[in-house]
């Protein structure tokens, strides 16, 4: 099984290296390393190219952890229990990628659309509680990043939650496993923020629907 684990982490990893916001930068004329935040997340690219290139971006991210997860359970959905940490195990590798891309100096995003595409392909019962949590803050506060960090922080404790009720496939030993690996990168991606709490304590976080001073 570490055999396993090593082969869906590096699936995931190299599906996660596909720069979605660069591409619909080149389509929308714009370089998004240079415009607004820097970043080639969606958040940015909703911000400097609108709508159309947010939500691009956006499928672009998710679908990069979306496609090496239904990879992996093709691959092993045969294993029986399992197969479900092994397809988790590619959508974290996937993340991985957005995050931490060799191709770019391991100097990537804070992939939460891509940690969005591994919760839909690993559970989509646990979406519903993340959204409301998130747009709720969103809209609150016009913060998209605390928004994001507070609903990662909500998918740490949901998988504890989801795992004692039974309510994923594998189970036994790989629930540990599973609450472990959830915990783990929900941890990363607060830690991707860092430059955002760093800004929300300063008060200068750009907020959605106001101004810069």
């Amino acid at each position: 099984m570490i055999f396993y684990r090593v082969i869906c982490l590096v699936i995931g990893y190299v599906f996660g290296l596909f720069p979605s916001g660069k591409f619909v930068g080149k389509l929308k004329k714009v370089d998004l390393t240079k415009e607004g935040s820097g970043n080639i997340g969606a958040t940015n690219a909703l911000r400097v190219t609108g709508v159309s290139g947010g939500v691009l971006t956006l499928l672009g991210d998710v679908l990069k952890a979306v496609i090496p997860m239904l990879i992996a359970w093709v691959l092993f959905h045969k294993v029986g229990n399992g197969s479900q940490t092994l397809m988790l195990y590619a959508g974290i590798g996937a993340v991985l990628g957005h995050d931490f891309p060799f191709n770019r100096g391991f100097k990537g995003g804070k992939g939460v659309a891509s940690l969005l595409g591994m919760v839909l392909t690993f559970s989509a019962g646990m979406v519903p509680p993340l959204l409301v949590i998130f747009l709720v803050l969103a809209i609150a506060t016009g913060y998209v990043s605390l928004a994001s960090m507070c609903a990662a922080a909500g998918l740490a404790i949901e998988s504890y939650i989801f795992a004692a009720a039974g309510r994923f496939k594998d189970t036994g030993s790989f629930l540990v496993e599973i609450c472990i690996l959830f915990t783990i990168i929900v941890i990363l991606t607060i830690y991707q923020h860092r430059a955002n709490i760093a800004r929300l304590r300063a008060g200068t976080e750009n907020r959605f629907g106001h101004k810069k001073k």
